[in-house]
């Protein structure tokens, strides 16, 4: 047995090997202004800003099959229900060399605005100003060259806000936050109404319900039932979840009497759990090995063929109490919300090889 579920840990580890790790697509309200003028209504892909700073990835209706991309040369401007603005920006960066055309993401918005962008892997800030753009690069050392680059940030933004509130002896730090301090007092000092964008990105809820069966030697079977709220903040990570549910599970298993006492005998081990675990998806397509580890609140009852308690002391618990669980699996998708599963667990006690059929009822 202990060869079999080492042999489905390292075929975990080899499908994690083959497979790109991110979180399952999925989109939200949104609209995308044409160059001519017209407003989309419609759906947009929540992918991760370095993503959405040369395209983004748009529905009509989430029933579409594919989605649209489009980029900075089709459309102006996109936005998202949960606060996430982005207007094309035209503009030259190291020090007006390097012409660049980008989605920036708005960080404040107001006669003189912010901006953040994304090139070769690099953040930078631009401020938007009477229709002109200023460029906040970081000085940073270049590879085979004996200096460091720089770019004068501070002095750009001594410039554009006509140096209030800064104070030349005063070192300027290269934070968001400290440009959005700046920005929005400057645009205060002005009499100008201004927006600090603040992103609400909602949690991704799944509800899903599994049963199955275990395996084992011929003594020994299991079935179980899992009931589990997942949930991911994709802000924090697309990996790794909350799983917060309802488990049931069966295990039937001989114990060996003493010769004096007469033959063997079968006993019964049942456990109701409410687990709170962290899984982290090394994949999250179609196919996802993950792994998880966390802590429950369960009842636990062993009885003997007679219907005798012979329950011992685990962990933290007897019968009724806290435990430990841990483990590892693999998720298939089938079609829609149906899906396989195969899983190692062990919570309160050491589970069979559990093998499922489960039901996403948020697909």
């Amino acid at each position: 047995m202990k060869h079999k579920k080492l042999l489905f840990l390292i075929l975990i580890l080899f499908s994690f090997s083959i497979l790109n790790a991110q979180l399952k697509q999925f989109y939200e309200k949104g609209q995308i202004t044409i160059k001519n003028g017209e407003i989309k209504q419609g759906y947009i892909r929540n992918d991760d800003f370095k993503h959405k700073i040369d395209e983004v990835c748009f529905k009509l209706s989430l029933t579409d099959e594919k989605c649209r991309f489009y980029d900075t040369s089709e459309i102006v401007s996109f936005k998202t229900e949960n606060g996430e603005i982005y207007d094309v920006i035209e503009t030259s960066l190291n020090n007006n060399t390097s012409p660049i055309t980008l989605f920036a993401k708005k960080i404040l918005n107001g006669k003189t605005s912010l901006y953040k962008g994304l090139h070769e892997e690099s953040i930078f800030y631009i401020i938007s100003k009477n229709d002109k753009n200023y460029i906040l690069q970081n000085d940073k050392f270049i590879s085979g060259q004996t200096e460091v680059k720089r770019y004068n940030y501070a002095g750009i933004l001594n410039l554009v806000t006509d140096n209030f509130p800064i104070k030349t002896n005063t070192t300027i730090q290269y934070k968001e936050q400290v440009f959005t301090d700046i920005l929005s007092k400057y645009n205060t000092s002005k009499g100008d109404d201004f927006e600090i964008i603040k992103t609400k990105e909602k949690p991704v809820r799944f509800y899903i319900l599994t049963a199955g069966i275990g395996f084992g030697n011929s003594s020994e079977s299991e079935y179980f039932a899992q009931f589990t709220n997942r949930i991911y903040f994709p802000k924090f990570s697309k990996n790794t979840s909350l799983n917060i549910g309802l488990n049931y599970y069966n295990y039937k298993f001989v114990i060996p009497r003493a010769v004096s006492l007469g033959s063997d005998f079968e006993a019964t081990q049942s456990l109701i759990s409410v687990p709170f675990q962290l899984q982290h998806n090394f994949a999250n397509k179609n196919i996802r090995p993950y792994a998880f580890i966390g802590m429950n609140i369960s009842y636990l009852s062993v009885k003997d063929d007679e219907g005798n308690s012979i329950i011992e002391q685990r962990g933290l618990q007897s019968d009724f109490g806290l435990n430990f669980l841990f483990g590892g699996g693999i998720e298939v998708d089938l079609y829609k919300g149906l899906m396989f599963k195969g899983e190692y667990r062990y919570e309160t006690f050491s589970h069979l090889m559990l093998f499922g059929i489960g039901y996403n009822f948020s697909k």
